[in-house]
């Protein structure tokens, strides 16, 4: 028995049914009854440590406080307002926000002009 599977408390005869797809109903309806059972935190406590992979679904002021991402700078501030970090990072090619949204609509030819492309 898989530790995930005692934490989550599956019904047993479910257990490896995920390849199954005539009990996928039934699996996905057991999912949802044991999930709705705790809170998202009281899952973290239960999942963290255990051979479960998962991850909480964090709101956008958690995910920037997370120590995770604030160890890899996940977020940066422009004008006052936090935006995620420009990703995939490259060691050759730096990439930054170059500044605040704009506060009205504008072309896709002003773009390509700020960008010098047109």
């Amino acid at each position: 028995m898989l530790q995930g599977q005692s934490i989550i408390e599956l019904p047993q005869d479910l257990w490896g049914a995920q390849n199954d797809r005539t009990r996928w109903h039934d699996l996905r309806e057991a999912l949802a009854a044991a999930f709705r059972r705790k809170t998202r935190d009281e899952w973290c406590r239960l999942l963290e440590g255990s051979d479960a992979c998962f991850a909480p679904v964090l709101t956008l002021s958690e995910a920037s406080a997370h120590p995770h991402i604030r160890a890899r700078s996940g977020f940066v501030d422009v004008a006052g307002v936090p935006h995620t970090a420009p990703a995939p990072r490259f060691s050759r090619t730096p990439s930054a926000i170059r500044g605040p949204a704009p506060d009205a609509a504008v072309s896709v030819r002003e773009i390509l002009q700020d960008w010098g492309r047109y």
